[in-house]
């Protein structure tokens, strides 16, 4: 994944890119390892790719623990802190 626009294939507009060499890597799903086509939908959450269809039909505590990174780094960014009150 690229740093600068967050994409696994660098789109044209980031500095990255280069048109000339352009090597198409290979993307697969981190829960069924599934190849994911160029033209296929996906989706990514903490940096790891998941294929439409093992999100679409995941157990919903799977889709928790997939989420709960994002989420929690998403409150943290909007000043939230995580405490345990012991």
């Amino acid at each position: 994944m690229c740093i600068l626009c967050k994409s696994a294939i660098c789109v044209s507009k980031c500095p990255n890119y280069e048109a000339k060499t352009v090597t198409r890597t290979v993307i697969r799903c981190t829960l069924c390892g599934e190849r994911i086509e160029e033209s296929d939908r996906y989706y990514v959450a903490n940096g790891f790719p998941y294929c439409e269809d093992c999100l679409r039909f995941s157990e919903g505590e799977s889709l928790i623990r997939i989420c709960e990174k994002s989420f929690q780094k998403g409150l943290e960014k909007l000043g939230f802190t995580y405490c345990v009150n012991n």
